[in-house]
């Protein structure tokens, strides 16, 4: 099973359908087949994991805190790390590394995909076309960023315990192009917690569509309150994955932290949804740019204030220092004026006077290079054509010798190759 995830900035709005908590668990626990596939509690009540020794520190946190949230759970099996012989094994790859699935070579950039999850197993009852899941290899590219890799390792995860992926678009298997970012933690994720209490609540039976049906008439779920509209969605901006809100009556506030869907960290970004464009400066509606060696937010008038002292809660009129204008900047009491940029430029304003003065030595230059070189032009020209003419000297025809005529060795001839006029 595989995850595909594809991170663009345009951005859909998303939408809510009625589709029913049975269709749902059935996505999740049949897929296409007629009965669901997970772990032989009798023969599995502890599953083991390895993970590389090479992944990095936050991926085995991730893979660590994945397995303590299906722990929590308290069902009739339970994950446990260890170093060898596991039951699954999890490997951070590069998107282009090989593996084998079935004896084909697959790499994840190939498949489109962040994460793959390859399960191995036998009949259920006497050689039915229900399977039990005995083995598992996670495969996870090792290159996303750190928002991607917590999702995509709890997405993989899900899949190790016998779950497809569904339409619900508030589930952290929500089969799609589009990315919701999902809370990975179970207390989020009530559609995840009763397909994994159908699993591994019961005794080994046969889990079909008869079953599911039963088991939400037992429980008397209420129609849809299994999947609600997702409260976050994932963007890429410059490069950088950041997760977005999405409030739909403003701006979409958005974070590369991700702590931000908690609601404990800054605002990095904000994003129109309706005309697919973002804006990176740390304040909504106000821009941020580099003048005199410091960083300035300027309002809709282009008058700034000095970040150092800005305060979004208590902007006062004493704050503003300096205006801006299509090329330059100037200090409000006319101190000095100079060009400003953005900080990501690198750029250092210089005084307005030095500016120039670069640009006019850079002019004379310029066209001193372009009258040598018209100079040289010419001259080579007239050469080719004297070169033609017949000359010659003592009776005799002379193709190697040409008249001097820019006087540069002071003889009446000079060699020359032929060659350098073809």
């Amino acid at each position: 099973m595989k995850l595909l995830f594809t991170a663009l900035l345009v951005v859909s709005t998303p939408l809510f359908n009625n589709t029913s908590n049975q269709t749902y668990l059935e996505e999740l626990l049949l897929g296409s087949d007629s009965c669901a596939t997970f772990w032989n509690i009798e023969a599995f009540p502890k599953v083991s994991i390895s993970v590389d020794k090479s992944n990095t520190v936050f991926q085995n946190e991730q893979v660590s805190f994945a397995v303590n949230e299906i722990n929590s759970l308290g069902l009739s099996i339970q994950y446990q790390l260890v170093n060898t012989n596991p039951s699954i094994s999890v490997e951070f790859i590069g998107g282009d590394e090989n593996f084998s699935d079935d004896g084909v070579l697959k790499t994840l950039n190939e498949l489109n995909a962040y994460g793959y999850t390859i399960t191995e197993g036998a009949s259920q009852f006497y050689g039915s076309d229900c399977f039990y899941i005995e083995k598992a290899k996670v495969y996870i590219n090792k290159d996303l960023s750190k928002i991607q890799t917590s999702q995509t390792v709890f997405h993989e995860m899900m899949h190790t315990l016998g779950l497809g992926h569904t339409t619900c678009q508030d589930s952290i298997v929500y089969g799609s192009d589009d990315q919701y970012f999902i809370k990975t933690g179970f207390n989020n994720l009530k559609l995840e917690t009763t397909a994994l209490n159908i699993l591994y609540s019961t005794k080994n039976s046969i889990i079909d569509k008869s079953y599911i049906s039963d088991f939400l008439n037992f429980e008397n779920f209420t129609q849809n309150s299994l999947c609600n509209e997702p409260e976050f969605k994932i963007i890429t901006f410059e490069n950088n994955d950041y997760i977005c809100n999405l409030n739909k009556t403003s701006l979409n506030e958005c974070s590369t932290s991700l702590t931000f869907a908690n609601k404990s960290s800054i605002v990095e970004l904000w994003c129109d949804f309706e005309t697919f464009e973002c804006d990176d400066y740390p304040f909504k509606q106000w821009d941020q740019i580099q003048f005199d060696e410091k960083i300035f937010y300027c309002n809709s008038e282009n008058i700034c204030i000095e970040q150092s002292i800005f305060n979004i809660n208590d902007i006062k009129t004493s704050d503003y220092s300096i205006k801006c204008f299509t090329d330059y900047c100037e200090y409000l009491d006319g101190k000095k004026k100079s060009q400003a940029t953005t900080p990501s430029n690198n750029f250092i304003p210089q005084d307005e006077n030095e500016i120039r003065s670069e640009i006019d030595l850079g002019k004379a230059i310029t066209f001193m290079v372009f009258l040598l070189l018209l100079r040289t032009v010419y001259l080579n020209k007239l050469k080719k054509e004297r070169l033609k003419e017949q000359t010659f000297i003592n009776n005799q025809f002379h193709t190697n010798q040409i008249r001097d005529f820019d006087g540069n060795f002071g003889t009446d001839y000079e060699n020359f190759d032929d060659f350098n006029f073809n």
